[in-house]
């Protein structure tokens, strides 16, 4: 027979594996959600989508693609002739990962429908812009930390109308 001591000392080793595959899952599983993979085209692969098309006005210029934890795609553009404009896309239901962005206190709120898509336009009084929109099972968010009079509408327009996500 297997002594009691025997058993105590099994259940004990086994506890000890439990926890430290629980600990390396975490640890990977953290790694894994803050990864920032740069891409250079929009084919992101790891998380089944891609970008089927972007805006291609002449004023924009797609400066940076990323992946980030293997879930995000993040795009940035250059918009002449001095903004900034940051596109994350992401399966409908994923988390975008606003927080990451150093975001001001939204002191507006609008809804707009533009090309048949619902989209949410907050607006801060120092001139920052968060677009947030859901098209064809994919959740969009467009940042613009400074803006101008009429430049919010008028990348709300290109970004919501030309940018296409698809599935792998």
């Amino acid at each position: 027979m297997i002594s009691s001591e025997l058993i105590l000392l099994l259940v004990a080793a086994g506890l000890v594996l439990v926890a430290l595959a629980v600990f390396v899952w975490s640890m990977y599983h953290d790694s894994i959600q803050y990864e920032r993979l740069e891409m250079s085209t929009p084919v992101f692969d790891r998380a089944g989508f891609s970008m089927d098309s972007l805006p291609q006005e002449s004023y924009l210029r797609l400066e940076r693609i990323y992946l980030l934890g293997r879930k995000v795609a993040q795009m940035e553009f250059f918009i002449q002739p001095q903004w900034t404009a940051w596109l994350r896309v992401a399966m409908h239901g994923q988390e975008l990962r606003l927080e990451d962005w150093a975001m001001p206190e939204f002191d507006q709120l609008a809804m707009r429908v533009v090309d048949g898509v619902r989209v949410e336009l907050r607006q801060e009084q120092n001139g920052a812009v968060l677009i947030q929109w859901e098209k064809d099972g994919f959740d969009y968010a467009l940042y613009l930390p400074q803006t101008e009079m009429g430049l919010a509408g008028g990348m709300m327009e290109v970004f919501v109308t030309d940018s296409h996500a698809k599935y792998q």
